[in-house]
């Protein structure tokens, strides 16, 4: 992706006080100069970010190298050589007389639109959870809904301080994200911040001090690093935890400008995110489903109370019409209810077919060679980690999904991949060659797809099969209107006009209270700015009836805005 193609549109979540505005600024300070201001940085007591910004960068597709003003020479530095990363180099140069540069002297660009978010994990209660939810939400739903915005999300970061336990709150609330917008998590990166160079060396000093003699060749003939060790146990520990894999990332996002080293260390980790970032497959925000926390619920509660008072007050005008009109006026009322009722719950049912049932990208899983291949240690003595380049196989297992798709990214010129194919006859084995520099250890990054209406095959035929007894039921409720209208001879366009009204309204405050009751809803539906007003109110008294003529009239339902207005003036709402 160079300057001219499509953002690379990435959502940021996190608790508060994590790191998710100074990750966004050490974008902004690698990237072309702008003229947007800088993310604000909480003070590490309270939140900052309280509303959802954008911020839109072009960040440079290259790594970075070290050069030495006094040698007058470029330094090769490795993290795999842990020893001399920190007893050689770390400390000792210093920004007087060495500097970060780009290898890449002139190089293309991501173009990214970063979204920051209020903290998933604020202390200030489930209704400070539900503002914050009810603002991400209500920012995606502007996005699905603006011709003008971009109308995809190509990938999740979640910020976490290393740091920062896996509290109950906090899996709650990545769960709750975790079901609004699936097809984001088989990609999700997770960045773990506050790994500072002096947190790396404390690692590393205690793996060198436990080890026994066995263990300590042991642990050079394998070269992981300390790094790599602290990455295993919190990528084992979230996997646990959540129940889901997902790719970590550490960095130092504000890493010493004099010891320079930290800040290359820092700006080649940073490329590694972006470019596995935008591996990831744009997703539609239309696809993204509102799921209702138990506050959320219980205000949407509140407003079905006074819609059934509505409801009570308009079947008793409509039994005084049709005590007067006759028989045949209320059967006709009665059916014309019954069929609107029926096309409401068509739509419904058509509006979520429509975000499973459609050839967009469902992400099972991001997979990366990160860890698979090590350096030797001979390699370690030499002025470059390896001398060769080194050439592997990556073989990836998906058995619940035949033909599966696989992405694959190379990461030019430093690695890239070769011939791949499926080995087996089921199609259920894949395996990809690839191999890096030399001097480099390759990382590149596969991930798998299916669609969603090949992941979501299970609900797409129970919706077609809801949609299609309901549409039998209107045929046959339309071909029982024109049997008795037959048999009454009554003037099929005849209604008295204000049954005809009546008759209308009640299908839409069923409709309503289905959309209330519901668990989960599109986001077109779910977050409109009448859910969102509502849902951001500290506190659940504060809702009122004027909130649901807000809701009434943002489903295009102004007669019956109009009724609830009257009714909330004369107060005859309960409370």
């Amino acid at each position: 992706m160079d300057g001219s193609g499509e953002s690379v549109n990435i959502l940021v979540i996190g608790p508060s006080q994590n790191g998710k505005s100074t990750f966004i600024n050490k974008i902004r300070e690698l990237s072309l100069p702008t003229t947007q201001r800088p993310a604000e940085e909480g003070d590490g007591n309270s939140s900052c970010t309280a509303t959802c910004s954008e911020y839109d960068f072009h960040f440079p597709r290259t790594r970075y190298k070290l050069y030495d003003h006094d040698q007058d020479e470029f330094i090769h530095v490795a993290e795999e050589d842990e020893e001399t990363y920190f007893s050689k180099l770390w400390r000792k140069k210093t920004s007087e007389f060495c500097e970060v540069r780009p290898i890449e002297d002139f190089p293309r660009y991501f173009n990214l639109k970063v979204i920051d978010t209020p903290g998933l994990d604020d202390s200030g209660g489930s209704g400070q959870d539900d503002c914050n939810i009810a603002e991400v939400m209500g920012h995606l739903h502007k996005m699905a809904m603006n011709n003008e915005l971009p109308n995809y999300i190509t990938a999740l970061v979640l910020i976490l301080s290393i740091q920062t336990p896996f509290s109950d709150h906090l899996q709650k609330i990545f769960r709750y994200y975790e079901r609004c917008m699936p097809n984001l998590f088989g990609g999700l990166a997770i960045v773990n911040t506050n790994f500072s160079a002096e947190v790396w060396k404390s690692r590393y000093d205690e793996n060198r001090r436990k080890k026994s003699k066995v263990e300590k060749l042991t642990k050079a003939l394998s070269a992981d690093t300390s790094k790599v060790d602290t990455m295993r146990e919190r990528k084992q520990d979230f996997a646990s935890i959540f129940e889901r894999d997902a790719r970590h990332f550490f960095i130092d996002s504000v890493p010493d400008t004099r010891r320079v080293v930290e800040q290359l260390t820092t700006n080649n980790q940073m490329y590694d995110i972006i470019t596995y970032l935008a591996c990831q497959s744009q997703m539609p925000v239309i696809n993204i489903k509102l799921y209702k926390s138990p506050r959320m619920a219980q205000i949407d509660t509140l407003l079905i109370n006074w819609l059934n008072e509505v409801r009570g007050d308009l079947i008793r005008e409509e039994t005084k019409l049709t005590t007067h009109l006759g028989e045949a006026q209320a059967v006709r009322a009665r059916n014309a209810k019954k069929l609107i009722a029926l096309r409401n719950e068509i739509e419904q049912l058509e509006k979520e077919l429509s975000i499973y049932n459609n050839d967009e990208d469902y992400t099972l899983r991001t997979y990366s060679t990160n860890g698979q291949d090590r350096a030797s240690t001979p390699g370690l003595m030499g002025r470059y980690i390896m001398r060769t380049k080194i050439k592997n196989t990556y073989v990836i297992k998906e058995p619940d999904y035949p033909g599966f798709k696989v992405d694959t990214y190379s990461d030019e010129p430093y690695a890239r991949w070769g011939k791949q194919m499926f080995t087996d006859r089921g199609q259920t084995q894949w395996a990809g060659q690839y191999e890096g520099t030399p001097g480099h250890l390759p990382v590149l990054t596969a991930k798998t797809l299916v669609s969603n209406k090949q992941f979501y095959a299970k609900q797409i035929a129970k919706l077609k099969n809801d949609i299609t007894i309901r549409s039998a039921d209107i045929n046959a409720e339309e071909k029982l209107q024109r049997y008795f209208l037959a048999q009454v001879s009554i003037d099929q366009e005849t209604l008295d006009p204000t049954l005809k009204k009546i008759s209308l309204r009640l299908p839409e405050i069923d409709d309503l209270v289905n959309s209330l009751n519901a668990d989960w809803l599109p986001i077109e539906m779910g977050i409109n700015d009448a859910a969102r007003k509502r849902y951001t109110k500290d506190d659940v008294r504060k809702v009122d009836p004027y909130d649901l003529v807000e809701m009434v009239a943002g489903k295009g339902y102004h007669a019956l805005a109009d009724r609830v207005r009257e009714m909330a003036r004369e107060q005859r709402f309960s409370f």
